[in-house]
């Protein structure tokens, strides 16, 4: 995966990363969106149920006092409006001092109460939310209310939650690839303008090409940078066409084809043959047989790296425009 991405062109990559970021900020701010729903919802179902379970105890107060069961199982059965409630469970002191449980109520008609109601407060079991409230009356202790509370409001709100958090998510990127792709090229158009002038000069030989500086940044620094290395190579290579040009040796220079590049003066005198006659043609043309049949074989030879490194020199034999030979 690495190597593709290397491999990728420089807009692409651009663009994959200003997406990639956007994509992670986005991720980090929905999982903190729904963690956000997720306590607020688990808060606000909490609030509720005290809520409700505060309702029912004061309602209940009465029938425990007299004992009344039926009453009790009344009030507890108007729980039914809040289906997010399982089960409501009415205990009352027992004669030997423990809870006793009198009335009782489940969402689904299957009884769940247990035989005590637990500590006071509110914790979880098994799921679910439970809450237990001391009924007062009077400020003397006449029972217990234990409430369950199901989680289906709280994951139903979640659910829709995620499935706005997805939609908005999914939107954002679309948004974002086609705007990341629009604004790669603020930083690579410069860099794409400099390597075609690099390339143009490497095919051409031409020199007086310059890349043009858009900014005052690293990439423009990089421009100018490289516009003085063009200078300092031309500078250098004139130099180095005048010390050839000047020298009474016949120096001819190839590319890495074997192709004749250039010829000083001395060399065109030697072969009997113009630069512009001879530019481009294989080298093996302006030499006798049978170094011309031979030369693509010394010449991979010579441009290896242990033929340079080593100093190996070849004798061979030119033809000049008469047929003339001569010691090269």
């Amino acid at each position: 995966m690495f190597l593709r991405f290397r491999d990728l062109r420089t807009r692409q990559k651009l663009t994959v990363l200003m997406t990639l970021a956007t994509a992670i900020g986005l991720l980090m701010a929905a999982s903190g969106l729904m963690l956000y729903a997720w306590i607020q919802g688990r808060t606000v179902a909490q609030q509720d149920l005290r809520a409700v379970a505060t309702i029912a105890a004061n309602n209940v107060t009465a029938a425990l006092a007299f004992g009344d069961a039926d009453t009790a199982h009344e009030v507890l059965v108007a729980l039914r409006a809040k289906p997010d409630i399982d089960s409501a469970c009415v205990y009352a002191p027992g004669n030997g001092g423990g809870p006793r449980r009198i009335a009782g109520y489940a969402l689904h008609g299957a009884q769940t109460c247990p035989p005590e109601p637990g500590a006071v407060g509110l914790h979880d079991e098994r799921g679910r939310t439970v809450l237990v409230l001391e009924v007062l009356e009077g400020g003397a202790h006449v029972g217990w209310l234990r409430v369950t509370q199901n989680r289906s409001s709280q994951q139903r709100a979640l659910a829709e939650q995620l499935k706005i958090t997805a939609a908005i998510l999914l939107a954002s990127l679309v948004l974002v690839l086609p705007l990341a792709w629009s604004m790669q090229q603020l930083f690579s158009a410069p860099l794409l303008r400099l390597a075609d002038v690099a390339r143009r000069i490497a095919d051409s030989r031409d020199y007086a090409l310059r890349a043009e500086k858009t900014g005052g940044d690293e990439v423009g620094q990089l421009v100018e940078d490289f516009n003085h290395m063009v200078h300092e190579v031309a500078r250098r290579d004139r130099e180095l066409r005048a010390i050839v040009d000047a020298s009474v040796e016949g120096i001819v220079t190839l590319d890495r084809q074997g192709r004749i590049e250039s010829m000083n003066p001395a060399a065109q005198q030697l072969f009997g043959r113009s630069a512009g006659e001879v530019a481009a043609l294989p080298f093996a043309s302006l030499l006798a047989p049978p170094w011309n049949r031979n030369f693509e074989t010394l010449f991979a030879d010579f441009a290896g790296e242990t033929a340079r490194e080593s100093g190996r020199a070849y004798e061979l034999a030119g033809c000049d425009g008469k047929g003339a030979e001569f010691p090269l």
